[in-house]
């Protein structure tokens, strides 16, 4: 470490998931000196760092559905403080205010975090991204995986806390 920069590390994991995570917190020192017997550090920059894993191993090999329990289990937890407890699978997520713009950016990180995947800006389309069942069908088709079409007739999926 630089001279003047203060390290300090610390683990935990995330409420929403568990996962691990490491906290990594900086301070840059410009100064020390006492008052009164006291000693203080003068800084002028804190900087703190957050590393998340990154869930790209097995993908290939999970069960068709995980993709769609993944995605939805975001969505409910990501809606869950606007009193939402459950969620169609082929339920509008825009209209109903389920998901709003900022939780639209958090769905590409937290699919781009847990599937090996890039979402491009020609990606972002409502088309990819406006219920769950599009939302699945769009990762697994960026992740080269085969989807066996849907029965007729079968009702959609009902997502519960």
């Amino acid at each position: 470490m630089f001279p003047g920069i203060e390290h300090t590390e610390a683990c935990g994991r995330t409420p929403q998931t568990g996962a691990s995570i490491v906290s990594h917190n900086f301070f840059v020192k410009m100064q020390d000196f006492s008052l009164l017997g006291a000693d203080f550090s003068i800084g002028a920059v804190g900087l703190t760092v957050i590393e998340f894993p990154r869930k790209r191993e097995g993908v290939m090999g999970q069960p068709s559905n995980s993709v769609r329990e993944q995605v939805r289990q975001f969505v409910l937890e990501y809606s869950r403080p606007r009193g939402f407890s459950e969620i169609a699978d082929d339920e509008s997520l825009f209209k109903g205010n389920i998901v709003d713009s900022l939780g639209v950016f958090r769905m590409i990180a937290f699919l781009e975090e847990t599937f090996p995947l890039t979402i491009e800006d020609t990606d972002i389309v409502v088309e990819n991204f406006e219920t769950i069942v599009q939302i699945d069908t769009f990762v697994k088709r960026k992740l080269g995986l085969a989807e066996a079409p849907a029965a007729p007739g079968q009702p959609s999926a009902l997502a519960t806390v």
